[in-house]
């Protein structure tokens, strides 16, 4: 009676190849967003003690896995900034274009739209999140 030998899988140097850029691609992936999730939150902390209002706002609902196989800046989550003046600097500018989720910004005070305007000039990268806060402002009112 012979004795049964499983055969052993065997795999080509392309498809181990393959494999390591794959893991390689991911690993990468992982470290950009845990990077930009950590200036996000830098951001979000500088702004918060600087007087400003940072509402998170959720959407939809991802089970808590994708975070760990995704990246930590795969999350749920968009920000609504409510500032206490529209007295925007250089500075508080860079920290609102590092909020990569970042819905809308609005002042607690009744602006002129040709103010709003101005800033959406000066800062093209937050023109639409302005533009929404805006929006939002005049319904308030």
């Amino acid at each position: 009676m012979k004795l049964l030998r499983f055969r052993r899988p065997q795999f080509s140097l392309r498809t181990l190849f393959v494999l390591l850029t794959g893991c390689a691609v991911w690993a990468e992936n992982y470290r950009f967003q845990s990077r930009r999730a950590d200036d996000e939150q830098l951001a979000i902390r500088a702004l918060s003690q600087e007087g400003a209002r940072v509402f998170a706002v959720r959407s939809g609902h991802y089970p808590e896995c994708c975070r760990y196989v995704l990246g930590p800046s795969f999350h749920n989550a968009g920000y609504r900034v409510v500032l206490k003046t529209a007295q925007i600097d250089d500075e508080t500018a860079h920290r609102l274009e590092q909020i990569p989720h970042l819905l809308s910004v609005s002042v607690r005070a009744p602006v002129a739209e040709s103010e709003v305007m101005s800033l959406a000039d000066r800062f093209p990268a937050l023109r639409a999140a302005l533009l929404l806060g805006r929006r939002r402002n005049e319904s308030r009112y």
